[in-house]
């Protein structure tokens, strides 16, 4: 089984993935690097801290490649990516069958474009290109509206697992509650699994705390946000079923835009 875990940039994607992989590889499920588009493949079997799974193209041909890799083991992979709207049920076919498993971060929009204005700020000093295009907020928004279309594919998946930054981010417990009975484990060593993740992993993350926006956003751009992710602010706070519903309609009709 594929376990992919898939997020928003600076949505708490990569520590939701570490989670998981810990709970995992405390279960018993081996978490060997099988694929990395970021790196070479002779890096990737080399043990270095930080080396992951990750697939950067997300589509039926790439999946398939790696259900016989995987075998019965339970492997997570890490994605950004979103996937063909013609695969998608083909993917819920695959989740219902136990090949893959699909964990999906998300994160009040409000919050990731701050996070990736903190990242272009960090990324221009230290002279890499890495996000030095998110210059303004407007930028952050344009992206983060695009992903957010991805992330809905991903979630109106049947099956799929919706996991949010507040449980990732501030409850372990509940979020390894959360992930042990969607992947039916129980992990060893809770201790060890998040002192790993949220202490020494590699996971990009800047600030970290809760409802930043109220302390770091102006009153007029908190009305600009709540003007353009408004409807998507209450969908996350309450979980909404009817707005994954809806894009699996459309998806499944050819529709979805």
């Amino acid at each position: 089984m594929l376990v992919i875990c898939y997020g928003i940039p600076k949505s708490g994607s990569t520590l939701a993935f570490e989670l998981v992989k810990g709970a995992l590889k405390s279960a018993g499920f081996e978490q060997k690097v099988i694929v990395n588009n970021m790196r070479s493949a002779q890096v990737t079997d080399d043990g270095l801290p930080g080396t992951r799974n990750f697939l950067a193209k997300v589509d039926r041909g790439s999946l398939e490649d790696l259900f016989g890799a995987a075998g019965e083991m339970k492997l997570a992979i890490k994605t950004h990516s979103s996937f063909p709207d013609e695969d998608f049920a083909w993917l819920e076919q695959r989740q219902e069958a136990g090949d893959i498993a699909v964990i999906a971060s998300y994160r009040d929009p409000r919050q990731i474009c701050l996070s990736l204005m903190d990242a272009a700020s960090k990324a221009r000093k230290r002279g890499f290109e890495a996000f030095s295009g998110v210059e303004v907020m407007r930028k952050a928004q344009r992206n983060v509206r695009q992903r957010i279309k991805d992330f809905r594919k991903w979630g109106a998946l049947k099956g799929t697992m919706r996991f949010p930054y507040d449980t990732v981010a501030f409850a372990p417990d509940e979020a390894l509650n959360k992930i042990e009975q969607f992947l039916s484990i129980k992990c060893g060593d809770r201790e060890e699994i998040k002192d790993y993740a949220y202490y020494e992993a590699p996971t990009q993350k800047n600030i970290g705390l809760r409802d930043r926006h109220k302390r770091d956003l102006t009153e007029e751009q908190n009305a600009d946000m709540l003007e353009k992710f408004g409807e998507i602010i209450r969908v996350f706070s309450e979980d909404d079923q009817r707005w994954y519903d809806a894009c699996r309609r459309k998806m499944l009709a050819g529709t979805y835009e």
